[in-house]
């Protein structure tokens, strides 16, 4: 089945099958557990792929467990037939009936793969961290995110979890229920063989916070051995109310409702942040939003004193500068965050928008640039 042997960076030894140099299966033995994880949107390099480790490799493989690591070359949703005729085929179900027990694992596009193959491997166990179902958008029109994926041809096999998860043994699905597509999409997955894991006021980045809070190895370990408590997992993840970025969320939710919440969250996130300078890149974008570029500003000042050699800063400002149609500001600091970071796209490309202006004069409106 893999007919590839090879060794990552750090010296462990793989085997590996390629699917038409579109997908890419790496096996590392362990022990009867099965644990197949799958790449999210933002962990994909095409220069890399190829032999870079699995998602979640190094921690899985500490406790001795089985991996196979399924890593698209692009970011396409794990749409390709070529992969969903290996997972139906006869190959395929003897390899992972030699295992004792398989754990389906990933996150965001990645939680939305384990979701969907959990219906080649019958009686398996998912952890899906903040997933999509699908991305159909005939089934889901609310879902206006990540139009690569929709784009995708959505007809034929794995294309709605919904559906596709209810050979599942149990699922654990993490998700913000304040965080409206994200629950959306849960709110879709089958009642009966699925746990809810809430981490309220996180946004679109339960791993991320999970992860800060020290909670995520402990959530796989609790899936793991069996041991999942729901009301202990709810006590462990009131932990995120000492970062500030909670905060932000907070005063996201409060909008002008609640104006006097909405400013004491800010507050508090201005507090924290002296330990955590990059809430201040969260509350540029919720000033802009609430249309306040003085305030975006201010937050953004902040974070460069605090962390003048992380180029975002500059990168965010020379935006709010443009929209301001602050023009020779924008460019200076346009030009700051490229010095330090020089070979960044994103950067690269802004300050290519930036000369084209110059060129047909900088007052010339154009779409506002979004905060990222």
């Amino acid at each position: 089945m893999f007919d590839i042997k090879a060794s990552y960076a750090d010296g462990t030894a793989y085997v590996q099958k390629r699917l038409n140099d579109r997908y890419f299966l790496d096996y590392i033995e362990g022990n009867g557990t099965l644990i197949i994880t799958f790449n999210a949107f933002g962990t994909i390099n095409e220069k890399t792929i190829r032999t870079e480790e699995p998602w979640g490799f190094k921690f899985i493989a500490r406790h001795g467990l089985s991996i196979l690591g399924i890593k698209p070359l692009t970011a396409e949703w794990y749409r390709g037939p070529d992969l969903h005729a290996f997972l139906r085929s006869a190959e395929f179900a003897r390899f992972v009936a030699g295992f004792d027990r398989v754990i389906l694992y990933g996150t965001s596009m990645g939680a939305f793969a384990a979701l969907v193959f959990s219906d080649a491997v019958p009686n398996a166990d998912v952890l899906a961290l903040n997933p999509q179902t699908t991305l159909d958008r005939r089934i889901v029109p609310w879902e206006w995110r990540w139009k690569g994926g929709q784009a995708q041809d959505w007809n034929g096999d794995f294309n709605d979890a919904a559906i596709f998860s209810r050979k599942a043994r149990r699922v654990f699905v993490t998700y913000d229920p304040f965080f409206r597509l994200d629950r959306l999409h849960a709110e879709r997955l089958p009642k009966e063989n699925v746990t809810r894991v809430l981490v309220p006021l996180v946004g679109h980045s339960t791993t991320i916070w999970l992860t800060k809070m020290g909670l995520l190895k402990g959530l796989f370990l609790d899936v793991l051995n069996g041991t999942f408590d729901t009301h202990v997992f709810r006590e462990r993840v009131r932990k995120r109310r000492s970062f500030a970025h909670y905060y932000v969320e907070l005063a996201r939710h409060a909008a002008t409702r609640r104006p006097g919440l909405r400013q004491w969250s800010l507050d508090r996130a201005t507090e924290l942040g002296q330990e955590d300078p990059s809430v201040f890149l969260d509350m540029a974008v919720l000033h802009m939003a609430d249309h306040k570029p003085e305030a975006a500003q201010e937050a953004l000042l902040r974070f460069i004193d605090l962390r003048p050699k992380y180029p975002h800063g500059y990168y965010q400002m020379s935006q709010i500068l443009r929209r301001q149609k602050r023009f020779e500001e924008a460019v200076a600091f346009g030009e700051m965050a490229l010095a330090i970071s020089p070979k960044n796209a994103t950067y690269q490309q802004w300050m290519e928008t930036l000369a084209d202006l110059a060129k047909t004069g900088p007052d010339v409106s154009v779409p506002a640039a979004s905060l990222a």
